[in-house]
């Protein structure tokens, strides 16, 4: 996957990726349930349980930490 850039709303800059709140893998989405709430996931659990199909406000950002955008660090998203 190619390196990732900042977009304001979307791709936002963070000190650490957390888990995924349904498996173990990293969670780099913060996103809305279509339940209803929100959670952190990884692409197959975001891609399954969003709310909308876009990120931005009040639908889900991208997470990614200094080092992923430095081409440090892997980008799995």
């Amino acid at each position: 996957m190619t390196k990732p850039a900042l977009i304001p709303h979307e791709v936002i800059l963070v000190d650490r990726i957390p888990q995924c709140d349904f498996c173990s893998r990293p969670g780099p989405y913060d996103f809305a349930l279509r339940g209803g709430g929100w959670a952190h996931g990884c692409m197959e659990h975001y891609q399954s349980l969003r709310a909308a199909s876009t990120l931005g406000t009040g639908k889900g950002q991208l997470w990614v930490t200094q080092a992923q955008l430095d081409g440090n660090a892997p980008f799995e998203a």
